[in-house]
């Protein structure tokens, strides 16, 4: 859909632009991540009723400001719009580049629910030219600079969710991902951790859509048979009860092993409690990335170092 942007000294000047977010794509990785979104331009041709006045108008700058829920997050890099508007239309697409940092990408991505939502503040600065009043000497000029315009407005558009995940992520640094080599571990040797394999599973279909409040709390449930709870003295006469690591993994893997395995999967099962417990607590793109690694390393840790039949 098209929107005009207006200019509120010049009825002449009409410009129209639109964004395709299927077009958004990214471009600098890690190091200098940048949006790049193609800003679709049609410039109208002067009415002919108006031709008396205005003979052309010189386009020139263009200044852009990004937007997510009405808050700014970038200004575009310089842009330029060459074109000259006569009496015909004319088209012009122009790709605008918007600078990031981590800190505001996980802001946005902090925001997007499913498909990303934003606004682009576009302002198209041009040179008037057109017929000259008051002067009836004979060195009157047939036209001249009348007046310096801006064409301004908001332009909304929409990334697909799986555009924005499959091909706007990856520019930006967030398709970047270590490899790290576990032990090979026969699924059907472990019968009792079946429940945790599948977890992890999901956790990282979830990570993958950008649920990642979804894809920590499946590491939670990963985990689940790996406890049991006990009660223990709070030191007032009264007691409470604690989830520990299943005391016959004592057994298998021996005091020192199970103390730091126990203090591991307790740290885990803390921090992904967090956004299950409470509204206001929510885990970014890098911090559910880092949780399902752990997790993963753990959960493949324990498995290869006993013969599990029942956690």
């Amino acid at each position: 859909m098209n929107t005009e942007l207006r200019s509120p000294i010049s009825r002449f000047i009409k410009v129209e632009v639109q964004i395709d977010g299927n077009k958004v794509q990214s471009a600098g990785g890690g190091d200098y991540p940048r949006l790049i979104v193609p800003l679709h331009v049609t410039v109208r041709g002067i009415e002919q009723k108006h031709r008396n006045e205005i003979f052309s108008a010189q386009f020139g700058a263009i200044q852009s400001e990004l937007l997510f829920n009405g808050q700014k997050i970038s200004d575009a890099l310089p842009r330029q719009l060459n074109r000259l508007a006569y009496e015909f239309d004319q088209d012009e697409y122009v790709y605008l580049e918007f600078p990031l940092d981590a800190r505001r990408l996980e802001w946005i991505e902090r925001q997007r629910q499913g498909s990303l939502h934003g606004t682009v503040r576009v302002s198209i600065f041009s040179s008037v030219l057109g017929q000259v009043h008051g002067r009836d000497d004979q060195y009157k000029p047939p036209f001249a600079f009348r007046d310096a315009v801006c064409n301004q407005g908001d332009v909304p558009f929409t990334v697909p969710d799986t555009q924005w995940r499959e091909q706007v992520l990856p520019g930006l640094g967030y398709g970047k991902i270590f490899a790290i080599e576990l032990p090979a571990i026969p699924i059907e040797s472990f019968q009792g951790l079946d429940h945790s394999f599948k977890a992890m599973s999901q956790a990282q279909k979830f990570f993958q859509m950008g649920h990642y409040d979804e894809a920590v709390g499946k590491c939670r449930i990963a985990l689940e048979k790996f406890f049991e709870v006990i009660e223990v003295d709070n030191g007032d006469g009264t007691k409470k009860k604690i989830p520990i690591l299943k005391q016959s993994w004592e057994t298998r893997l021996g005091q020192a092993t199970y103390n730091w395995l126990n203090g591991s999967f307790v740290a885990i099962k803390t921090a992904s409690n967090s956004p299950h417990h409470s509204p206001n607590e929510h885990f970014d793109r890098l911090g559910a990335q880092m949780l399902i690694m752990v997790t993963t390393a753990l959960i493949s840790y324990a498995a290869n170092a006993a013969d599990v039949i029942e956690p």
